[in-house]
């Protein structure tokens, strides 16, 4: 489960090798089709950023449309896959 918290990590650290590392796992496990045609590292890293905004959104989305509102939605219950840990406080309009 790696949560948008875990890139917050290294990043308020300044740790940059460590993000790369991060970011490296995660496109070559999660998300390969970020390198398919990217001209440089960093073309697959805004690739990446907008595959997990998608993912984030549509969630969120779905949760909107029956109602779901969630009470403590921050880094560390998000999955960079478009899936959350913890679903409370929570409560349905």
């Amino acid at each position: 489960f790696v949560r948008f918290g875990s890139f917050e990590h290294w990043a308020s650290r300044g740790q940059l090798d460590n993000l790369r590392i991060l970011a490296d796992y995660v496109i070559d496990t999660f998300y390969p089709e970020c390198r398919q045609g990217a001209a440089d590292q960093t073309e697959a890293l805004l690739r990446l950023f907008e595959a997990v905004m998608r993912r984030t959104a549509q969630l969120i989305a779905d949760w909107q449309a029956v109602g779901f509102c969630h009470g403590v939605m921050n880094t560390d219950n998000m999955s960079i896959l478009g899936l959350t840990l913890d679903y409370g406080p929570f409560g349905f309009m």
